[in-house]
């Protein structure tokens, strides 16, 4: 319908759309997506962009004005589309025309495959940095076993040189139809009248490849389920390390005939240096500034869709927090951290047709030996000693606080978030629930669990990393600078000794305590007695029409604020002080910028910087401080669920005279 890009890129000018930002596609190991971000009705100026399913968010801004008219003089695709939407108009008829035209009615000239393919050789040599190579080097290591490093989703530079009009075609017509294809929509539509719109543009198509080959026919069975049970389309991934413990499908899940089971014998594993192996390897460069190392054991894929499933999600949750607790205590205590950072992730990925657990430290590279040591210390104090009632009890507020926010904000998070949540869920098998029923059984469960439950838990997890000695599931995979002076003794046997004595007898965990305030609430009204604060004016933007109110208290401190409903039971805060880099000498130079490090990490109300820390984590509270020029800030976010509430005193409560 749309005979050129031009054509195309009118309509969406006109819905106020981007392209290349709110039309576009992405693919992974198992798929390839197509995503529209339209406005519902007439044209938006400002839109969420769909960029958010790539894992990121974002506001693309439409351009104002419209492409000059006689660069489409003449033009017949234009033309025929020339007053289809009017700016009152529904747009979703529209969009999904445009999504079916992409689907399924593609030209595929030869001249736009040569104008994209600049395109996407120019994204090959965007990705050639350290990064990606150290991301494609780490498949090529832990999953070796697998398709996944042969079939990386950018392909290969003399492939995309190579491609005909006549080679997209031939894939085109064999794997775009119907029966192996989902249409996901999030926004503010009415369901029954998007349903009737989906059936009649889309359920036109035959099911079967266009190219009469078989397919995967679809089952009637497939109508009737929730989207959770739908049969994964895309290929399986096969794990060759797994094969004798792998469950073909989670048994939620059905096989449907036709699927394809990628299964190739391991990949030769990566170049061996510094005595790498298939268990060890290690990633060296120039351009490589900090020494990290992942332990990572692979699993079975994992799903999120009962009660049980749910509980031990609620206990890895706990667990990882418990660690983030103690690792960033550490941090706060110390002048001159040794580590830049320790963390665990066990995570299931139906892209990698997978779940895996890691543990990850990383440091400068003077400090890699006693990094490496500290962080499986934690390791080791998580397993053999699991966790304390105290830290239990404040990982579960800190938990529940977090899923009540949730709850409270489901109604205000951007249609990319939701659409990527579905597709994440029916992919990996998940179940799809309300955010609000999901906290109150996230909640039940928490309360019920004990620190006995969740040491098990703990122990389990951490298996892993204390026994890579002797555990071959469990890989290292080390990057580290090359050619680097404080890394010239690196070995292998070197960094299994290390190893070693960081696992050898951890010591048990100590218990934090926190107080239920910083400030104790007597203490409070004895300086609001004493200060006796005071509005000594107010002030209404009216004219503006921004709703902006201004302030001034009787100490001269000047408040600016606006109410916004956009994000309920939550509001942020800004400190700003006049004083920053400007004002240093030779003398003081760097003192802003350690006074602002202070403001963040020196402790308030007499409690120490890891103790505000951990109160912070469990009522939902973030700040964080910065320096420039000419003010140092001071910012917060605040998080008000119904579990914080006995946290601000009447006095301070809006709507109180007091401020």
């Amino acid at each position: 319908r749309f005979k050129s890009q031009k054509a195309m890129k009118k309509l969406l000018r006109r819905l106020g759309m981007a392209y290349n930002a709110d039309a576009n596609a992405f693919t992974d190991f198992r798929s390839t997506v197509y995503t529209l971000s339209a406005p519902t009705k007439g044209r938006a100026e400002t839109m969420h962009s769909a960029a958010g399913l790539f894992g990121d968010s974002g506001v693309s801004t439409a351009p104002r004005e419209d492409l000059a008219e006689d660069e489409f003089a003449g033009d017949d695709e234009v033309s025929e589309i020339e007053g289809l939407q009017a700016t009152t108009d529904d747009n979703t008829q529209l969009v999904l025309e445009l999504l079916h035209q992409m689907a399924f009615k593609a030209l595929l000239k030869q001249e736009d495959i040569d104008k994209e393919r600049g395109a996407i050789l120019s994204e090959l040599k965007d990705r050639n940095s350290i990064s990606q190579r150290a991301a494609m080097e780490f498949y090529r290591f832990n999953h070796n076993d697998t398709v996944l490093p042969r079939r990386f989703p950018i392909g290969k530079e003399e492939q995309v040189k190579r491609f005909s009009s006549e080679d997209l075609r031939r894939f085109y017509k064999r794997h775009y139809y119907p029966a192996n294809m989902c249409l996901y929509v999030a926004g503010d539509v009415d369901p029954a009248d998007f349903e009737k719109k989906i059936q009649a543009v889309f359920g036109k198509e035959q099911a079967a490849p266009a190219d009469g080959s078989a397919g995967v026919e679809p089952v009637e069975e497939d109508r009737k389920v929730e989207p959770v049970l739908w049969p994964r389309r895309g290929a399986k991934i096969v794990h060759h390390d797994l094969i004798e413990s792998l469950d073909p499908a989670p048994a939620i899940i059905r096989t449907s005939p036709g699927v394809n089971v990628v299964s190739v014998p391991a990949a030769q594993p990566p170049s061996k240096e510094h005595g790498s192996s298939n268990k060890f390897h290690v990633l060296s460069h120039s351009l490589i500034t900090d020494f990290s190392v992942s332990f990572c054991a692979k699993g079975n894929l994992q799903t999120f869709a009962t009660l049980s499933d749910m509980r031990e999600s609620v206990l890895d949750s706990l667990v990882g927090m418990i660690l983030e607790f103690r690792v960033n205590e550490r941090r706060l205590r110390s002048n001159d951290p040794i580590f830049n950072g320790i963390g665990w992730t066990y995570s299931s990925s139906a892209r990698d047709g997978c779940s895996m657990n890691s543990f990850s430290i990383s440091s400068q590279p003077r400090h890699w030996k006693a990094a490496l040591e500290i962080g499986l210390q934690e390791a080791a104090r998580m397993a053999e000693h699991g966790v304390t009632e105290a830290e239990l009890s404040q990982a579960v507020t800190t938990l529940v606080n977090h899923f009540a926010q949730q709850a409270t904000l489901k109604n205000s998070l951007e249609s990319s978030v939701w659409m990527r949540r579905i597709m994440e869920c029916v992919q990996a098998g998940d179940q799809v629930m309300n955010a609000e029923k999901k906290f109150e059984i996230l909640a039940e469960i928490s309360s019920r669990l004990t620190p006995k439950e969740l040491s098990v838990r703990a122990r389990e997890l951490f298996n892993a990393v204390t026994s890579y000695v002797t555990n071959d599931q469990c890989k290292a995979f080390i990057c580290m600078p090359d050619n680097s002076p404080d890394m010239q003794d690196f070995s292998h046997d070197l960094f299994l000794t290390i190893v070693e004595r960081g696992l050898k007898d951890p010591n048990p965990p100590e218990s934090l305590q926190v107080p239920e305030r910083l400030l104790d609430e007597s203490h409070l009204n004895e300086l609001v007695d004493q200060m006796k604060p005071a509005i000594v004016s107010r002030r209404v933007d009216e004219e503006g029409g921004t709703g902006v109110v201004v302030l001034k208290l009787s100490n001269g401190i000047r408040v600016a604020y606006r109410t916004n409903d956009s994000r309920p039971k939550e509001f942020r805060v800004r400190i700003s002080a006049a004083g920053g880099r400007v004002l240093e000498d030779e003398q003081r130079q760097g003192q802003a910028v350690a006074a602002s490090a202070l403001w963040v990490n020196g402790g308030c109300g007499g409690y120490a910087a890891e103790v505000v820390s951990r109160f912070a984590s469990m009522w939902g509270l973030s700040y964080d401080a910065a320096c420039n020029s000419e003010e140092l800030h001071f910012d917060m976010l605040v998080q008000v669920s119904s579990f914080c509430c006995s946290l601000f005193p009447p006095s301070l409560m809006l709507g109180q005279g007091n401020c």
